[in-house]
């Protein structure tokens, strides 16, 4: 956390990062980024088990220019951080939630057409790249 807190004090224009399988970050560390770092348009924190909705609703009342989100393995995560994404985040096309498995049926209503490509893990609209229920004409679910 220490680490990622300083790069996020010290490194304001912060555009891309991947903290992927940092199992040990949490949200503090997430936190610090998206109020240092507003800038920030993709970030991958697959992996990071110990994350929660608070973390993913900073990133997106803070960095609202996040158009690509990786999420995958987040087991802690529900349907909060995707309403707050599908809020705050407007141009956001890319969004994995492989694996965020406390996220209920209903996160589906939430995306509308703002994201065009959500990985669920494995849907099979994804694999018949048919347009999934809830996702609107321009979303769908890709694996």
């Amino acid at each position: 956390d220490a680490s990622v807190m300083s790069l996020a004090q010290h490194c304001d224009g912060i555009h891309t990062i991947d903290l992927a399988d940092c199992a040990l970050l949490t949200d503090k560390s997430v936190m610090s980024l998206a109020q240092h770092c507003a800038g920030i348009h993709m970030i991958g924190l697959a992996g990071c088990a110990l994350l929660t909705d608070e973390s993913v609703m900073s990133l997106a009342q803070h960095c609202a220019g996040i158009h690509t989100i990786y999420l995958g393995g987040c087991a802690l995560l529900t349907d909060k951080s995707v309403v707050s994404l599908a809020q705050h985040c407007t141009g956001i096309h890319t969004v994995d939630l492989t694996g965020c498995k406390l996220l209920s049926e209903r996160y589906q209503q939430q995306f509308g057409a703002d994201f065009s490509s959500v990985v669920l893990g494995n849907a099979a609209a994804g694999a018949t790249g048919d347009e999934a229920p809830g996702l609107g004409a321009a979303a769908a679910i890709t694996v």
